[in-house]
């Protein structure tokens, strides 16, 4: 049986959860990033929007030329009042106004008007097209455009056309033609107005001599009233005085009643007869006589001041001031009741005066009463006659109203802007159709960059492979510019220091080191979903920095499909791996020394025609043991996962696993399998490490730029002499159990 490596049967394609996960972590992606997805896919983008501008101008050379030609009205409200609105169908009104004018433009009653007019034919629009003057009226319907200011009330009428002269002659016929359209409404709609009014005009003069009639005769049947505004009616003004009187009357039997109830309280009180008697209404007698009886009183006191209290004369004089007295007295008693009877006959008196101007006043309140209803009637007949007399003035004034109009015609159109002799062209548009065909091509151009994001299965970015794979990133490594052969590109840590690719590896020997427990690790195991993703040269490269932090390493290129050390380290390859396996050879004569101190290398020796059976036998496993106990660590160079089973074999046998990858190439279905097959065998995978970086490129995850990043030496600082730095490159020493070079 031949042992021609052959691919394993299942390692090509993914389970179908990892299509499912490879789906996801596209639609995740795009989700989180869209613009860094879109970004990616720019020149598809932009190709589609060229195409799209190309195709614009393509369209834009190819169309024929459109021109326009422009007119501007003012329509007016309000034109000659003939009501007091205008005539139904000429001028209306409302918020909509303007928008039915322009409805009434562009519509057929107007535009048929211009296509029947002869001189249209021979237009150039219809002479040199012979398809439009089938049906000039469609052609000028679908190209006649009449539109309302936005900021103004101006009616700007357009028609469109293949020829620049004609364009101007139609505009400004479809004006004319609204125009003529206007007065003829305006003119029949006055005619028919006019008889309107006249008929009813004749109705009211009618209407008025049958008023004038009725008044006459009511005025002969109640010739005994006046029924004239300016001549006071007699009737009324014997009610009025009446009613005057009576009031009068009223207001004094109210005086007199309550003089009355005033003098009768005061008979019986001489205090208030007397007070009575005092006011100047009620002086008489008794106040003359109250005087002498105050002088008297004033003598019997002189004469008691000069004779004494019991002198002859002052007893005649006492005995005369109290017979003063006592008639005093009596007249004051009498002078009451006199004016008491007095008072009460002026108040019956009074109350009879008041009844006797009630029934005058009731009787002519009767008269009054007929009066009134007489003069009401008067008073509506009256105001009929008035009405029909201000309608009639109303009517003639309509009729002179609209002779004036139908003489007028339409004085509510006016032309503000002729249309220009050379119209305008506006199609096709060179800018418009270039911005159409860049936004079509913008939009196909993100679908198309969507879908290809969307079918496009690699691995992108750091965060995606954690999130795809659940592996830890290692590291990442840039780009190698100056490095062209495989020599160099494997030997990069050595011969270029300083460089940040050396920088990244050192990172990942660290990141292996303090990933793990000391000396948990001695077998390593480098490999990778498919070949190109830059394993080999990880292997070589993450050996000589193992090496150059001070550790004894030794480098198996196990890879017998394809090796490639012994060129990286210019290496003899007649002995090598594949003879320590068959027995020709000892390890030690099969490991040779390179220019990295501390650095051995086994290269893979001619290629064996079972290379799985070989690394799948006893032997080489001791083999590795061996190695394991005598140098701090081993490196193994094995071939890729997916094409042939040599890697799981080895991966069975190792303390650890990195996988390499390499940055937008590997995909994600050859991630995943090549994970889940190592797992499938025990393997422990340390991390991945992503290969071959772009620079200056942010929207990757893994993003990689040379300025601003520490370089492990400063440039121009010499080298340590032995070669070999005194620590692991990030400022931390080896870890405990790995020895340091002196």
């Amino acid at each position: 049986m031949s042992d021609t490596p052959r691919p394993v049967a299942d390692a090509a394609t993914p389970p179908a959860g990892d299509l499912a996960a490879t789906a996801f972590g596209a639609v995740q992606d795009l989700r989180n990033n869209p613009v860094k997805t879109l970004w990616r896919r720019r020149w598809s983008t932009l190709a589609c929007m060229l195409a799209g501008l190309v195709a614009g101008y393509v369209v834009f050379a190819l169309s024929d030329p459109v021109y326009e030609g422009k007119a501007r009205l003012f329509i007016s409200q309000s034109g000659p009042k003939v009501v007091q609105q205008d005539f139904p169908g000429t001028i209306s009104s409302g918020s909509r106004w303007l928008d039915t004018q322009c409805d009434i433009i562009r519509s057929p009653a107007i535009i048929g008007k211009v296509a029947s007019d002869p001189a249209i034919t021979r237009l150039k629009t219809f002479s040199l097209y012979p398809k439009l003057s089938v049906d000039p009226m469609g052609y000028l319907l679908l190209n006649t455009r009449a539109t309302v200011g936005t900021r103004s009330e101006i009616v700007t009428v357009s028609v469109t056309g293949p020829e620049k002269e004609d364009v101007a002659i139609l505009a400004d016929k479809v004006i004319d033609a609204y125009r003529e359209f206007n007065d003829e409404l305006k003119k029949g709609s006055a005619s028919e107005v006019a008889k309107m009014i006249r008929a009813q005009k004749d109705k009211v003069a009618k209407d008025l001599e049958a008023k004038y009639n009725e008044r006459l005769q009511f005025q002969r049947e109640n010739a005994s009233l006046s029924f004239n505004r300016d001549v006071r009616n007699p009737v009324l003004e014997r009610v009025n005085a009446i009613s005057a009187e009576l009031t009068r009357a009223e207001l004094e039997a109210v005086r007199l009643e309550a003089e009355y109830n005033t003098v009768k309280s005061a008979v019986s009180d001489p205090a208030r007869v007397k007070q009575l008697l005092a006011s100047p209404q009620y002086r008489g007698d008794s106040y003359q006589m109250r005087r002498e009886i105050r002088a008297m009183q004033e003598a019997i006191d002189s004469l008691g001041n000069t004779y004494g209290p019991m002198a002859p004369r002052l007893g005649n004089t006492a005995e005369r001031v109290e017979a003063r007295k006592k008639e005093l007295e009596a007249e004051e008693a009498s002078m009451v009741q006199a004016i008491l009877g007095d008072v009460a006959m002026r108040l019956e008196s009074i109350r009879k005066v008041i009844d006797q101007n009630k029934q005058y006043l009731q009787a002519e309140q009767a008269q009054v009463l007929k009066v009134n209803d007489k003069q009401a009637q008067f008073d509506r007949i009256e105001a009929d006659i008035r009405r029909l007399e201000t309608y009639n003035n109303q009517l003639g004034d309509q009729l002179k109203s609209i002779d004036l109009a139908e003489t007028a015609g339409t004085m509510n159109v006016f032309v503000v802007q002729q249309a220009k002799p050379a119209g305008l062209q506006i199609e096709p548009d060179l800018l418009m159709l270039l911005f159409k065909g860049g936004m079509v091509g913008l939009v196909l151009g993100i679908g198309l960059a969507l879908l290809r994001e969307f079918l496009d299965t690699r691995l992108r970015s750091a965060d995606e492979i954690r999130n795809v794979l659940g592996l830890p990133i290692l590291g990442v490594v840039p780009h190698i510019q100056s490095a062209r052969t495989p020599s160099a590109r494997g030997t990069v840590v050595h011969t270029e220091p300083m460089s940040d690719v050396a920088e990244a590896y050192r990172t990942v020997r660290t990141a292996i080191y303090f990933g793990v427990q000391p000396g948990s690790v001695r077998t390593l195991l480098i490999t990778s979903p498919a070949p190109g993703d830059g394993k080999t040269t990880l292997a070589s490269n993450i050996a000589s920095a193992m090496a150059q932090a001070g550790n004894r390493v030794i480098l198996l290129d196990c890879d017998f499909r394809k090796p490639t050390q012994h060129r990286i380290f210019e290496l003899e390859k007649r002995i090598g791996l594949s003879n320590v396996l068959a027995g020709e050879v000892s390890i030690e004569q099969a490991t040779q020394a390179v220019k990295v101190p501390g650095l051995h290398v086994v290269p893979c020796g001619p290629i064996p025609s079972n290379p799985s059976e070989i690394l799948n036998s006893q032997g080489f496993a001791d083999l590795l043991a061996g190695l394991a106990e005598k140098y701090d660590q081993v490196v193994i160079d094995s071939p890729p996962v997916l094409p042939v089973t040599d890697a799981r074999i080895l991966a069975a046998c190792c303390d650890g696993v990195i996988l390499a990858l390499r940055a937008e190439k590997t995909t994600r279905p050859a991630g995943l399998s090549a994970r889940d097959q190592l797992q499938s065998v025990g393997g422990r995978i340390l991390g991945v490490v992503v290969n071959d970086v772009p620079r200056r490129k942010g929207v990757y995850g893994y993003y990689y730029a040379d300025e601003g990043r520490y370089a492990y030496y400063h440039y121009g600082r010499q080298k340590p002499a032995n070669g070999a730095p005194k620590s692991n490159g990030d400022g931390a020493t080896a870890p405990s159990g790995e020895s340091v070079a002196s």
